[in-house]
């Protein structure tokens, strides 16, 4: 679900008869959408803005907060999966939350990137005029449950003990579930690659950066592939 922010009512006066209706030109707002990821699981919409206006209050852009969507809330009984997307009006309030990547949010260092997958970016009417599935959940879930966690098993079977279950906790495996099925199979050949180089008691955070090193390539070359 989204949390809007203040968008002002525009009124008109009712023409007199035979007065020509004026025109009204409507301009398309810029929206750019952040990524906001490893929040606590209990992060609420009310925690999000304050923090994000307090960053924005010294760059005078402190109301350009568009909506705030958080993964796996909202009016579902989902648990929140420990991420959110950040809709702003304009580029200098992105990228000023940008430059907060791996600040403390509530006691944990925050991951804030550039969002580029274009079905988190469209809003909801946007997805559902473009022949998106009506009802869905804005974030979609590619990879299923079970999938992952075999996905998973089987990489930590081949690893010759260099990776565990352990090492991959639920903010991860839920992170996984948003990344098609290749792609998670990519990451999770290059995690195995790189294990030996993980902090051992930050190795989740680190499987976590590899992961969306492999998924940010993907959507670029993706995106390249589509001339977008």
């Amino acid at each position: 679900s989204a949390t809007l922010f203040g968008t002002p009512k525009l009124r008109m006066r009712k023409p007199q008869d035979g007065a020509e209706r004026p025109k009204v030109q409507i301009q398309n707002r810029e929206k750019i959408t952040m990524f906001i990821g490893q929040m606590p699981y209990d992060t609420k919409v009310d925690d999000i803005v304050p923090w994000l206006k307090a960053i924005m209050q010294r760059h005078g852009c402190a109301h350009d907060i568009d909506a705030v969507r958080l993964a796996g809330s909202g009016n579902s009984n989902k648990k929140f999966k420990g991420f959110a997307f950040v809709d702003f009006k304009t580029r200098k309030a992105a990228n000023t939350v940008k430059k907060f990547h791996g600040t403390l949010f509530r006691g944990r260092k925050v991951s804030v990137e550039d969002c580029r997958r274009k079905v988190y970016v469209d809003s909801k009417n946007d997805r559902s005029s473009s022949g998106l599935k009506k009802g869905s959940g804005f974030v979609k879930q590619l990879t299923g449950t079970d999938t992952v966690e075999n996905l998973v098993k089987d990489i930590c079977n081949t690893s010759d003990g260099v990776l565990a279950l352990t090492d991959f906790d639920d903010q991860l495996k839920s992170f996984f579930s948003v990344l098609p099925k290749d792609v998670l199979s990519a990451a999770l050949q290059s995690i195995k690659k790189q294990a030996t180089k993980a902090p051992p008691a930050r190795k989740a955070q680190y499987f976590m950066g590899i992961t969306k090193k492999v998924s940010r390539q993907y959507w670029e070359k993706r995106a390249a592939r589509r001339g977008e």
